[in-house]
């Protein structure tokens, strides 16, 4: 069985998806319930797996979710240049809003959409996330 998601990249075991509702998924391989290969992500307790070291883990199959909703999480590499590719636009709009200077209708929708970017990528990356702040030069 073979999925894509929603930018038309394969999914394959072992990536990490960022699903619609913002949760990051691990993708595993697995078999449906007619014994043939799929691919699923987790189903299961991971603290109850931790201590009941014999149980397999059991997945939903990717089958099962809208995939045009879903995309592959891109590496770390990836991630920091596109939050790097973000910041120009993030700090030019937030100085055109201090100065009340006036800006376009697609200029700020441009601005709404490279925010709620940022916090999902800055979400993948985790822990290890930048410190989104503005330094005047």
């Amino acid at each position: 069985m073979q999925y894509f998601d929603k930018d038309g990249r394969e999914i394959k075991a072992g990536m990490k998806l960022l699903m619609e509702d913002s949760s990051i998924e691990m993708v595993y391989d697995t078999v449906d319930s007619y014994g043939k290969a799929d691919l699923g992500i987790n189903a299961s307790n991971e603290t109850f797996l931790d201590t009941h070291p014999n149980w397999a883990r059991e997945c939903y199959s990717l089958s099962n979710f809208n995939l045009q909703a879903v995309e592959v999480c891109p590496s770390e590499q990836e991630i920091r240049d596109e939050l790097e590719s973000l910041e120009p636009i993030i700090q030019v709009t937030e100085l055109t809003l201090d100065y009340n200077l006036k800006m376009s209708e697609e200029d700020y929708a441009k601005y709404e959409s490279a925010i709620a970017r940022r916090e999902k990528l800055t979400e993948i990356l985790g822990d290890e996330s930048p410190a989104t702040e503005i330094t005047m030069q």
